[in-house]
């Protein structure tokens, strides 16, 4: 028979392991998320000049745009969204404006959207467990 500290050891191990996994789920879901709300962004939200609803001519600036979620040890993930594989030249210029150029915002601002989402989210797995 086990031990109580052996025995509650193990629950405990597996609460955190019920966390890590809820809270990888959860990177991968709000990194999805956020590739998806950048791409919505740039295909809505033009600029007065061209008269557009976005900013799509090409569709490259909108394709580029990628999102993954990775295990970096037991306890650490990294996740990212936005032009991971290849950046259209004129994105730099695009996302923040320039003189002449109105700011699209539609990376930063779905990364404030996913990083409120993502910490909720891990307050609700830890809660939960």
């Amino acid at each position: 028979m086990a031990s109580f500290e052996e025995a509650a050891g193990s629950w405990f191990q597996a609460k955190v392991d019920e966390i890590n996994r809820k809270n990888f789920a959860a990177l991968r879901d709000n990194m999805k998320d956020g590739e998806e709300i950048t791409q919505t962004f740039i295909a809505t939200r033009g600029t007065e000049k061209s008269g557009k609803q976005g900013r799509v001519d090409t569709g490259a600036m909108l394709d580029a745009v990628d999102s993954d979620a990775k295990l970096v040890g037991k306890d650490e993930a990294i996740g990212r969204f936005g032009w991971l594989k290849k950046t259209p030249f004129y994105a730099k210029y695009q996302e923040p404006g320039t003189q002449y150029i109105a700011p699209m915002y539609a990376l930063s601002d779905a990364a404030e959207i996913v990083r409120i989402q993502l910490i909720k989210d891990i307050n609700d797995s830890v809660r939960d467990a």
